[in-house]
């Protein structure tokens, strides 16, 4: 079984002044108003939220990560919670559960570059504690980390191969830039030396797997000065190099 994910969750927390008032104003049980509670103040704007901005790291972690393989484990999710409660690691068809103790509140406080770093501490205590209880081989996970804090946190990569421009004067690649609010896809244009002589926005996405892996795809020269980038769904083009 190969480790396949990581996913940073924010379980509901009970606000019981919340649920009492919404109980008088809706004229309610606690059970509805409980549901309400979560959806209108809990669902979207916390747990989704860092949800979101926690993947660029927990992504980066996992694609760097490549094929490593444990035991009864294929995705670790790490709840963060106000009390510790959980103990040991007990795996249930792959997902390892673990808890994480994290004032949210000052999380979304911080910058990007500060949530990145944060992140990668979750990361890291986690998988350390859970690969020291089953006893991983934990060398190819220390590279990661050591990989992570020498590219800065930075999850910049570029998927798929360069292809070369009719004239064969230059390269086209698909470059990813995923950070903490949103995903960017550029199309770098090279000249035959190497250098970057146009980087091209083209997509902006919400900052998950689940919105942006639909647009991976082949890039496509259509002529000198126009690229395409399709999947077996869509095709969208873009002018390049434009004199």
């Amino acid at each position: 079984m190969y480790l396949k994910g990581i996913q940073i969750d924010l379980p509901y927390r009970i606000n019981k002044e919340n649920i009492e008032r919404i109980m008088v104003e809706e004229k309610c049980s606690y059970e509805e108003a409980y549901k309400i509670d979560y959806d209108q103040n809990w669902k979207w704007q916390k747990r989704r939220r860092l949800e979101l901005e926690t993947r660029c790291i927990a992504a980066m972690f996992i694609r760097l990560l490549g094929r490593y393989n444990t035991k009864d484990c294929s995705k670790i999710v790490i709840d963060c919670v106000d009390e510790v409660k959980r103990k040991g690691y007990s795996c249930a068809m792959g997902i390892c559960p673990v808890d994480y103790l994290l004032d949210y509140e000052e999380f979304f406080s911080k910058g990007d570059k500060e949530k990145k770093e944060h992140v990668f501490q979750i990361i890291k205590e986690s998988i350390n504690s859970i690969g020291k209880a089953k006893e991983w081989d934990m060398k190819p996970i220390q590279e990661v980390f050591d990989k992570i804090q020498e590219l800065e946190y930075n999850n910049y990569w570029t998927y798929g191969r360069k292809v070369k421009s009719p004239n064969k004067l230059y390269t086209a690649e698909l470059y990813i830039e995923h950070e903490i609010k949103e995903i960017n896809f550029y199309i770098l244009i090279r000249d035959m030396k190497g250098e970057v002589v146009q980087k091209k926005l083209i997509i902006t996405e919400k900052p998950s797997e689940w919105f942006y892996c639909g647009y991976l795809g082949k890039l496509s020269w259509l002529s000198d000065t126009e690229i395409e980038l399709s999947n077996k769904a869509w095709q969208n083009k873009w002018s390049v190099l434009s004199k």
